[in-house]
C-alpha cells in the first residue's frame, strides 16, 4: 500500500472510498487557526485532557478533519456542521452536505485516518500496537466463541498481532454501521488470520455478510488499522500535507456516476 500525495484535483465517485493518513506532528500542533476551526464543543473537549500531548493531537485531528470536509463540500473549515449520531458516529447533515458525503476517523499515536465515500457507509479504525491480553478483551464481552478459539491457538507475537488485528477489523465494522460498543460483539466475528479480511454476523445469514467488505491498511510499523464499507468500492490512499502559504489551490470534485463520469467541480481552492 502507498500513501501519495494528492493530486490537485481530488476526484471522489460514487464507487470510490478515499483514505487519508496524517501525521499528527508536534510541529503543526500550536500553528495559527487550529484551534479557531474547531466548534465550541471540539474545543472543551480540548480543554478536557489531561496531558498537553494528547491535546495537541485532538486539536490537531479535529482540524484536519475540518479541513478536508471543507475540501470536499466547499466551505471554510470552521463553517462545517458536523453532528453526531446516538452512539456518537459523527456525520454531516444531509441538508447541509447536499452530496451523500460519508466520512469517518481515527486516531492512534502519531497518527491519524480518515475515510470519505459518497452514499455508503464508512467506518474506519486505527490502533498503535500494545499489549493486550486474551483474557481482557473476553471479559469486556470484545470476542466472539469462535475468535477466542482462533486467538487461543497462537502464541507470544503471533497472538499479540491478531488480537490487534481483531480489534482493528471490528471496531471499523461497528463503526460503519453507526452501532459502536452498543452492538452485539459476541454475535459479532471477523477473521483473525492475516490477509483477506472479512465479516460475519450471526443470526442475520451470509446475504447481509456480503454487504459489507474490510481492507486492511498498513499505516506504520507498530500499528493496524482497517476499513470496513458498504459494498465494494476501489480505494484511493492520500497522504496529508499540510498547506504550503504559497501553495496552488486544489479543486475539490463530488461527482455521481463513477470513476469515468464527467466530473461536477463544486469548489477551488483548500
Amino acid at each position: 500500500m502507498c500513501w501519495e500525495p494528492p493530486p490537485a484535483r481530488v476526484c471522489l465517485g460514487r464507487g470510490e472510498v478515499h483514505v487519508w493518513r496524517a501525521a499528527l506532528s508536534a510541529e503543526h500542533s500550536r500553528g495559527p487557526g487550529q484551534m479557531e476551526s474547531l466548534s465550541e464543543q471540539e474545543r472543551l473537549g480540548a480543554r478536557g485532557f489531561h496531558f498537553a500531548k494528547d491535546r495537541d493531537r485532538y486539536v490537531l485531528s479535529r482540524s484536519i478533519l475540518r479541513q478536508l470536509l471543507g475540501l470536499y463540500l466547499g466551505r471554510r473549515p470552521a463553517a462545517v456542521d458536523i453532528s453526531v449520531g446516538p452512539f456518537g458516529k459523527p456525520f454531516v447533515p444531509e441538508d447541509s452536505a447536499g452530496s451523500g458525503l460519508r466520512f469517518n476517523l481515527s486516531h492512534s499515536g502519531d497518527f491519524a485516518l480518515y475515510a470519505f465515500s459518497v452514499g455508503r457507509d464508512v467506518g474506519i479504525d486505527l490502533e498503535r500496537s500494545v499489549p493486550l491480553e486474551l483474557d481482557e478483551l473476553d471479559s469486556a464481552g470484545f470476542l466472539s466463541e469462535r475468535e477466542k478459539l482462533e486467538l487461543s491457538s497462537l502464541g507470544g507475537r503471533s497472538r499479540q498481532e491478531a488480537l490487534l488485528r481483531c480489534w482493528a477489523r471490528k471496531e471499523a465494522y461497528i463503526k460503519a454501521t453507526g452501532e459502536g460498543m452498543n452492538a452485539p460483539l459476541t454475535e459479532i466475528e471477523v477473521s483473525v488470520a492475516p490477509g483477506s479480511p472479512s465479516v460475519h454476523r450471526r443470526q442475520r445469514g451470509r446475504e447481509a455478510d456480503r454487504r459489507w467488505s474490510l481492507e486492511d491498511l498498513c499505516v506504520a510499523p507498530g500499528y493496524a488499522a482497517c476499513l470496513a464499507v458498504e459494498g465494494e468500492a476501489a480505494i484511493d490512499t492520500w497522504e496529508w500535507l499540510w498547506p504550503e502559504p504559497e501553495s496552488p489551490p486544489r479543486a475539490a470534485v463530488l461527482w455521481t456516476g463513477g470513476r469515468c463520469a464527467a466530473p461536477d467541480v463544486k469548489w477551488s481552492g483548500w
